[in-house]
């Protein structure tokens, strides 16, 4: 089965580098994802915009982590479970607040509990 390369700011062409270099100053380093989605600039810049809208939204940084944690566990995401683990840790989450999202509850923020 084919498989997409995963593009580097060195590999990338013009417009993918541009892409890859915004992701780099964003985030600070360079997910598989988004160096697969740079195959398709098009793909990427969507994916950014998305991105983009959904920080600029009520939720705050842990429970935007929280919410994606649950999501992936509940998708038995085994990539996006190991990203949103490192980045809830990131934004403050100790590892007990990351195992009880993963299982849906969190006595600390009633919005956050899905038990």
């Amino acid at each position: 089965m084919p498989r997409l390369p995963q593009l580097t700011v060195e590999t990338a062409d013009e417009e993918q580098r541009e892409l890859l270099e915004g992701t780099l100053k964003q985030l600070g380093k360079l997910p598989n994802l988004y160096a697969a989605l740079a195959n398709g600039p098009a793909a990427l810049r969507g994916y950014l915009a998305m991105r983009q809208a959904l920080v600029g939204g009520s939720f705050n940084a842990r429970q935007r982590e929280q919410l994606a944690l649950f999501i992936a566990q509940h998708n038995d995401c085994t990539y996006c479970v190991s990203a949103h683990t490192l980045r809830g840790g990131k934004v403050g989450l100790s590892d007990r607040e990351l195992l009880d999202t993963r299982h849906g509850t969190d006595a600390g923020d009633p919005h956050m509990d899905q038990v």
